[in-house]
């Protein structure tokens, strides 16, 4: 498929527009129809309805040069007559996490094979219709560095589509999309779920007077990545008139606000009766936030534009064109970029200057009022739901406002009424009971814009305090049409509880429903987990809920930030899920989308496919040891083949990047844990550490594979890392330093990591390696510890490799009923106050895969079973029966669920297992097992 058909769009001058959603369509007659199937993607996303019927948004994130399209059977939707085919596509004009968007682009090929047996395509070319659609605002602000522009619609807008012959744009081979491919994992679903209850109603204060500012749009049109390495030299400036002397009290973001040439003291100035000027400079430097803006909180009075006052923007805008400064970010540590500071003193100096002028407008005006630019309000100003959701000021209940209200949780015909309150706006909270991941849908009556506000967040704490998303806009802003307005999001979201604002309504608002529709992976729940300890039962559970939640076209850090495809939290989540899911068909996309980035980098990349050009060399090192993983499970010997190539190419760029200690060092983000490591230096220990172990892993491929040079060549750089490494073993600490910086003085910091790490790939001297393992067990202090789940899982793969079976399980219960004591329902990104920065809420997202490391050491210890063979050829069982009078399970193999149970019966233990024909089981005694008498069954 895709081969006869043209990529369109709607007719334009911009190939490459900002966020800007096109209609396509085309009408067909048909009868007698056998089967139907379409084939379609876009640049950047698509949702197809047939018939009126959604049928699936997509396609898959791909690198451009080998792109992806999806295949579907809609044979179903096709009826006798008649068909529409209408397609909503985006363009995100800017670069993700998970998308390199190249230009606007939309492209399918129905195949229709009718009762005779005879084939008709039907392509998107000229034929088609096209509009451009107004009701989506284009010019909205990114929804977070991860992501595109946040989702604004406008119903009222709607019949403005006009409709022209769609623009050709090139053969389906000769555009900038490149080798395209099948879809190479299955299609998401589209569950829905029933909304467990409002938990709470609220009239809360009219929305406050802000104003947001696409700064990097404005200053870098041809750029809206992710990068951090830009500067923002610019300002807004207005004259505010007031009728009174007041006190004016606002928020900025990325700015910084002067009122009469003084600084806002504690977000407040004082305001003169008359023209005052309001001075707003981007004084924040080297972020990934691309717009800044100023929220008034305290204001009575005007705001004039100090130029033309029937300007319809009450803003100037001022660039200091001469300051601008854009680098990648993928020399990552800050002090590597020396010519920074440089253009910062030179920036505030010339605020400076603009804000000494600003004491009147008298003295503005004629001192920069040729630096002006005025720019239409539409451009330079974008509404900003999301800070006007976080800021709002609860005033009472709103119960005694709503009738019916539970109502709006059910489809069926009844209805909720909000009627309008005068105080404020009305607030509902919808609980989904659980944590989910997918599309908000509704069905509401209401009048000509009336503005619905929906954003959801993770967690609200006994006390109320609500855990805000607060550097992602996890919401949209619907406006609507008069009369009923039935819309389903364009965008997947997460959350737990989803807040609803309506605001603007002259008359009461009709609920018919709100409801969620899950989106995730089709996953298969091969394996499973009971025990006599709930406790244990339960984290199974959550862990095994989150990693569904992360599971979408690859594998995710989370659900709501970032909805990323990390790859060293992919190498965890994979091995997480082997046992559960299987999903090989997952891991597989992955580990290519990782090979296929080093065409673009010299390492694997960190987050693929993305526009943020970053390393994380622990990720690229991650991702060789999940090469082989993933052929030791499935025994899938011709993935290894094509996998192999970009293994070797990996290590051998890495091996090329040393320091004069010869250990692995580069001016990348050198993270592998949120603890305090060493992570803005050239030459960090652990990374030479897990190198070492990519190397060990790509040893046993080049094995299999029976490629004795290579096999040859891998092994002499890994003896030659692991000598330099051990050289460097400091005796008094120990321990080795955690970095070096470059005049090759050591870190006065030490981890836990690098010793666990150490030994986990035979890098620890051995006549260290006692003392080392007692460290790992009884941290000194000042010695840096595991702060994520993520880290903590190569702390106890290495306990399990040196048989401290017991720590681990005691360690799981340790770290993980926290979350169970609070309700949690999926596992957290960090354990309970790690990230100080979190104030008084435990963690930063509270579903994060990374962090399911129990799914593994539950079946892998307490279940019992190891593998022990490639391909699922074999295992050993070998259960940990501390904590627990009994315990069963299934674990998932490539060949087939291997049941297993166990119960004591006073001095006596019964082990049965249930395995495939052809697998290999043995029986293996443990320190637990060591006072009973066992009764092994094996079916």
């Amino acid at each position: 498929m895709i081969n006869k058909t043209k990529w369109i769009w709607a007719a334009q001058n911009n190939p490459r527009p900002f966020n800007q959603t096109i209609i396509a369509q085309k009408t067909i007659s048909l009868k007698d129809t056998k089967s139907a199937q379409i084939s379609i993607s876009a640049d950047s996303f698509y949702r197809l309805y047939i018939n009126g019927i959604w049928i699936n948004d997509g396609p898959a994130r791909a690198w451009p040069d080998h792109y992806r399209f999806d295949v579907i059977d809609i044979s179903r939707y096709i009826i006798s007559g008649i068909n529409e085919i209408r397609i909503i596509a985006q363009f995100y004009g800017c670069g993700t996490f998970h998308q390199v968007p190249l230009e606007a682009a939309l492209i399918a090929e129905l195949e229709i094979i009718n009762a005779s047996g005879k084939k008709k395509i039907i392509s998107t070319d000229k034929s088609w219709q096209a509009a451009i659609s107004s009701a989506w605002i284009d010019s909205t602000i990114k929804a977070s560095i991860q992501h595109e522009a946040c989702e604004q619609y406008d119903a009222r807008l709607e019949k403005q589509l006009v409709f022209k012959p769609a623009k050709e744009l090139y053969s389906a081979h000769n555009g900038p999309w490149k080798n395209l491919q099948e879809r190479d994992c299955p299609l998401l679903t589209k569950e829905p779920q029933t909304i467990h209850s409002i938990c709470k109603t609220s009239v809360v204060a009219k929305e406050p007077l802000s104003y947001t500012v696409p700064i990097a749009r404005l200053l870098y049109p041809d750029l809206i990545e992710a990068n951090r390495n830009l500067n923002y030299p610019c300002a807004i400036v207005t004259i505010l008139r007031s009728q009174v002397k007041q006190t004016i009290e606002a928020d900025t973001r990325l700015f910084t606000a002067y009122l009469n040439g003084k600084p806002f003291i504690d977000g407040k100035a004082e305001a003169q009766k008359g023209d005052n000027v309001l001075v707003c400079v981007a004084e924040k430097f080297w972020t990934h936030f691309k717009e800044a803006g100023i929220y008034f909180k305290e204001f009575t009075g005007t705001l004039i534009n100090p130029i033309k006052t029937t300007h319809n923007s009450p803003f100037v805008f001022i660039r200091f064109e001469e300051l601008l400064y854009c680098t990648s970010d993928m020399h990552y540590p800050d002090h590597i970029h020396k010519n920074r500071e440089s253009i910062k003193g030179r920036t505030l100096d010339r605020y400076k200057q603009l804000i000494n002028d600003s004491i009147n407008k008298t003295t503005f005006v004629a001192s920069w009022g040729k630096n002006c630019e005025l720019i239409p309000a539409e451009q330079l100003l974008v509404a900003h739901p999301h800070w006007s959701f976080i800021q709002r000021k609860t005033i009472n209940d709103a119960t005694p406002t709503i009738t019916n209200a539970n109502a709006a949780l059910y489809n069926n015909p009844e209805y909720a009424v909000v009627n309008p309150c005068k105080e404020g706006d009305t607030e509902l909270c919808f609980d989904l009971g659980t944590q989910n991941c997918g599309y908000i849908a509704f069905d509401i009556e209401a009048s000509s814009g009336t503005q619905l506000d929906f954003f959801a967040v993770e967690y609200i704490s006994e006390t109320g305090a609500i855990q805000h998303t607060i550097s992602h806009r996890n919401g949209f802003r619907y406006v609507c049409k008069e009369g009923w307005n039935n819309f389903t999001s364009i965008k997947r979201r997460s959350g737990r509880f989803i807040f609803l604002t309506i605001r603007n309504t002259s008359r009461p608002v009709n609920i018919r429903q709100v409801n969620f529709i899950e989106s995730t992976y089709p996953v298969e729940f091969r394996g499973s987990f009971n025990s006599s300890n709930r406790e244990f039962a339960r984290i199974w559970d959550i862990s095994a809920r989150t990693l569904k939640l992360c599971m979408e076209d690859t594998f995710t850090d989370c659900p709501l930030y970032e909805k990323t495809l990390w790859i060293g939290d992919m190498r965890n989540e994979a091995i997480f899920s082997y046992p559960v899911f299987g999903a090989e068909d997952l891991v597989r996309r992955c580990i290519r989308l990782g090979g296929e980035s080093l065409e673009r980098y010299p390492l694997v990349g960190a987050q693929v496919p993305s526009g943020w050009d970053m390393l994380i060399p622990a990720w690229s090192f991650l991702w060789g040891i999940s090469v082989w993983e993933y052929y030791f499970h499935s025994g899938d010997r011709k993935f290894l083949k094509e996998s192999f190539r970009w293994v070797i190419k990996n290590i051998k760029n890495a091996s090329k990047l040393t320091d004069k200690r010869g250990l692995f060092s580069g001016p990348f983000w050198n993270f592998f844990d949120w603890s305090g490591n060493d992570y803005q230096k050239e030459s960090v220990i652990h990374n030479t550490l897990l190198l070492i172990g990519a190397i060990d892993a790509a040893v046993k491929c080049a094995d299999a594979l029976q490629l004795k040079k290579d096999k040859s060549d891998l092994l002499a750089i890994r003896k030659r890392f692991t000598v330099n490494a051990q050289k460097q073993w400091d005796k008094k600490r120990g321990n080795w330093p955690d970095s070096w910086d470059n005049d090759g003085n050591p870190s006065p910091k030490t981890t836990q990591h690098n010793i666990y790490l150490g030994l986990l790939y035979d890098v620890v001297p051995a006549k260290e390696k006692s003392k080392a393992i007692d460290k790992l067990l009884n941290p000194p202090p000042g010695m840096i510890v595991s702060g994520s789940p993520f880290a903590i899982q190569f702390l106890w793969e290495t306990l399990d490799k040196t048989g401290k079976h017991e720590e681990i399980i005691n360690a799981i219960t340790k770290n993980y009923s926290p979350m169970l004591d609070i309700g949690s329902t999926t596992v957290w990104e960090t354990f309970p106050k790690a990230l100080q920065s979190m104030g008084s809420f435990p963690t930063r997202s509270h579903c994060h895969a990374w962090s399911s490391a129990p799914i593994y050491f539950i079946h892998r210890l307490i279940l019992g079973l190891k593998q022990t063979g490639i391909g699922g050829s074999s295992f050993e069982v070998s259960p940990v029966v501390t904590g627990q009078d009994w315990a069963e399970g299934t674990n998932n193999t490539i060949k087939g669920p291997i049941h297993c149970s166990w119960h004591k019966k006073g001095k006596t233990l019964d082990i049965k297992v249930k395995a495939p024909k052809g697998v290999k089981i043995t029986f293996k005694p443990n320190s637990s097992l060591s006072k009973f008498k066992i009764n092994f069954v094996l079916n």
